[in-house]
């Protein structure tokens, strides 16, 4: 390998390694969903939740660094506790 290649090779290892020792030192977000409320729920919280003149069974998930409340069912209603 010639000295060019083998000076970009090491370059562009220097800059990975830097990149994922500055990444590893980070933590995530913590998200949350706002529910009916205005309370702030953790991410798998399953609630029923009023939509229109139903209930609906909803869990708070992450889609693209976004919290929001997906559907566990198409069908209304919510389980009887």
């Amino acid at each position: 390998m010639n000295l060019k290649k083998r000076s970009i090779c090491v370059s562009f290892l220097f800059l990975l390694a830097t990149y994922a020792a500055s990444v590893s030192g980070q933590s995530l977000p913590d998200c949350e969903c706002r529910d009916s409320a205005g309370n702030m729920q953790s991410l798998g919280t399953v609630q029923c939740v009023p939509i229109g003149t139903r209930n609906f069974l909803l869990r708070c998930e992450m889609s693209q660094n976004n919290p929001y409340w997906a559907r566990l069912s198409d069908s209304p209603g919510c389980p009887a506790a």
